[in-house]
């Protein structure tokens, strides 16, 4: 498979630490990349250089064939890049609809003006947009709290919502933090399914997740990172059985299939 994103010596410093030193990834169009490692590693300081919410401080990230290196997070979810949050964010004082609505690309192109007027072509959009938030609702199992304040939500529940408000920008690659975090089992099960679902469809994911039985379970890839490195890649049953991860991971005594919690 093609990349569709890469990232070729990326480097963070923050006041003199070294949060990512020279990491080469990539991520296959179409597949299911898992990104892991302990603590500290430099996984999320990774992601929010990729997504456009860190800077990096050298290094270049191509993403679809474009260079897209401290490109601002808006602009990539107009080219199909988006990602969630491990804390999610929802509005709480908005409806559950609104938030999709808010998360949209489509009205955006209409200009001020249309807007503020709402012209013809606007009003035809949001009821467009309206039908299509429900859609993504309805495939997530939150249709029935569209109207509902986001605020009234379980942190489940908001994970759901939040991974419906990438689907209605209609990405390309969605970058996935710690998805299953904090959450039951049933949503848990429900994550896994709609990802993948949405796999089988042509969605690209990245996933960086603490649970590596969900990991080795549904990744075609694993990229291992330890101490801003990248340590190893490759196949799931191959790092599994990777003496450096294992010693960098867990303590060489420990298997890795046991770091995880059970969701199935």
């Amino acid at each position: 498979m093609t990349a569709i994103l890469t990232t070729h010596g990326l480097c963070k410093n923050y006041r003199g630490i070294k949060a990512v030193q020279d990491a080469d990834l990539s991520v296959a169009r179409g597949g299911i990349t898992g990104l892991i490692g302990p603590n500290g590693s430099g996984k999320s300081t990774t992601i929010d250089c990729i997504t456009g919410f860190t800077r990096p401080s050298s290094g270049k990230v191509s993403y679809d064939g474009q260079d897209i290196t401290g490109s601002p997070s808006y602009g990539l979810a107009g080219i199909g890049l988006v990602r969630t949050f491990q804390n999610v964010r929802v509005y709480e004082r908005l409806s559950v609809m609104d938030n999709l609505i808010v998360a949209s690309q489509s009205l955006r192109a209409h200009g001020w003006l249309p807007l503020m007027l709402r012209s013809t072509a606007v009003k035809a959009d949001e009821k467009a947009i309206m039908q299509e938030a429900l859609s993504f609702l309805e495939l997530v199992g939150m249709a029935h709290y569209a109207g509902a304040p986001a605020g009234i939500l379980s942190y489940g529940q908001r994970k759901l919502v939040a991974l419906a408000a990438c689907l209605i920008t209609h990405p390309k690659l969605i970058v996935l933090d710690e998805p299953l975090a904090g959450v039951n089992p049933t949503i848990i099960r429900k994550i896994s399914g709609l990802i993948e679902t949405l796999n089988e469809q042509g969605l690209t994911f990245l996933i960086v997740e603490h649970n590596v039985d969900f990991i080795m379970r549904h990744c075609d890839h694993v990229i291992v990172m330890e101490q801003g490195k990248k340590l190893t890649e490759g196949k799931p049953e191959d790092v599994r059985r990777d003496e450096r991860v294992l010693e960098a991971y867990l303590g060489k005594r420990v298997g890795l299939e046991t770091k995880g919690t059970a969701y199935a």
